[in-house]
């Protein structure tokens, strides 16, 4: 949330229109996709009812687009989606914010349908290192929207990725929601269920705010998460909906991941554990 304070007490006074996150700083025009994707060699640990039969994830790709033959064409989109702006809104009216606060944010992002097609020839199509990225503990991936794309803009494929869960709202494409199970040992019956549920299942479900998950289970969790989304990155087919008119290639062979608190404890951990990552950053984590 700190990320976007500079422009709240701006927003206060036009909250009646759309405020527009500031441009990026780099060279590059940038476009936005979003995928849902669903590892079905896990089931959710981290579903404490234990219902989830797959781990479902939900990625933003922001991609560079150069723009010396021709510019690209802008389109402006809600900084967040409705239950995520809501979750920060309550967070925001309990520092004193008015609770629609998030809901009025736009960024503006490349339309890449309405690119020139002299934009998308062969001869054009630069390559571009992948950066994954893994938020905070209980943040959502839309929240580092205007950093992830700043850091395209400067010629890098960026992918966001949420962690059901353990965000505490992810909402889908199709408009179903993922609220955060953020249990925690204060509440022994909440506690009880979870260990019930691992024990009917016989599958290992995470206590998300007990300490044991903060400090070893969630790294792994999301280490995992990430060495998942790169499998998908480097299957063509599972990659083509989510790069389609892109005019560039995808340098997989350049990954790097970053991460912020929770986050950067997980970059540290796919570095180690995934021999396709080159390097990770890991910020205040």
């Amino acid at each position: 949330m700190l990320l976007l304070l500079p422009l709240l007490l701006s927003a206060l006074s036009a909250l009646s229109a759309a405020v527009l996150v500031p441009g990026p700083t780099g060279p590059f025009a940038v476009a936005i996709k979003v995928q849902p994707l669903t590892d079905t060699s896990r089931r959710d640990p981290l579903d404490p009812t234990g219902r989830s039969p797959h781990r479902r994830l939900l990625i933003s790709a922001f991609l560079p687009v150069d723009t010396r033959r021709g510019a690209c064409p802008a389109a402006s989109l809600p900084y967040m989606t409705p239950a995520v702006a809501a979750w920060y809104g309550t967070q925001a009216a309990a520092n004193g914010l008015p609770g629609h606060l998030f809901g009025a944010f736009e960024m503006e992002a490349c339309d890449l349908d309405r690119l020139p097609v002299c934009g998308r020839r062969e001869g054009n199509k630069g390559e571009y290192p992948l950066v994954l990225f893994s938020p905070g503990f209980g943040d959502s991936r839309l929240l580092y929207g205007a950093m992830a794309r700043s850091l395209a803009s400067r010629g890098y494929v960026v992918v966001t990725v949420d962690h059901p869960f353990d965000a505490m709202a992810v909402e889908f494409p199709d408009g179903s929601v993922i609220r955060g199970a953020n249990i925690s040992d204060a509440d022994p019956a909440a506690v009880e269920k979870v260990v019930q549920v691992s024990e009917a299942t016989r599958w290992p479900v995470a206590v998300v705010g007990h300490p044991a998950y903060t400090d070893s289970h969630a790294p792994q969790v999301r280490s995992d998460d990430l060495s998942f989304i790169l499998d998908q990155l480097h299957n063509r087919t599972i990659r083509g909906p989510l790069l389609g008119n892109f005019p560039g290639r995808l340098a997989l062979d350049k990954t790097v991941v970053m991460g912020h608190s929770l986050g950067g404890a997980a970059a540290a951990a796919v570095t180690r554990s995934d021999a396709r990552v080159r390097g990770g950053a890991d910020l205040d984590g």
